[in-house]
């Protein structure tokens, strides 16, 4: 079992969350080297919610780590997937 960093915990992820975890994706995305913004713009628009309809559904999970100052730090989602249609996830990456 890895230990956390004094202060840091995990959490499960919430409604409240997808703005956060939408908000961590654009700069992801920029991370990656993707340079278009109007693209990028689509995406993050389309993505929230997505996710909302997602975790309403039980279909997504989250979990972040957060900082003792409530801050997240980090986090990591699995979208769990029922079967993959072609261009049914335009809204999630390019």
């Amino acid at each position: 079992m890895v230990s956390l960093p004094q202060g840091f915990s995990i959490w499960n992820d919430t409604l409240d969350d997808v703005k956060t975890i939408s908000g961590h994706r654009r700069p992801m995305f920029a991370d990656m080297g993707y340079t278009d913004e109007a693209k990028i713009d689509l995406m993050a628009a389309r993505f929230g919610p997505w996710l909302a309809g997602k975790m309403r559904a039980q279909e997504y999970l989250a979990w972040l780590a957060v900082t003792g100052e409530g801050e997240v730090a980090a986090g990591v989602g699995r979208d769990l997937l029922k079967s993959y249609e072609r261009g049914l996830y335009e809204h999630c990456a390019f």
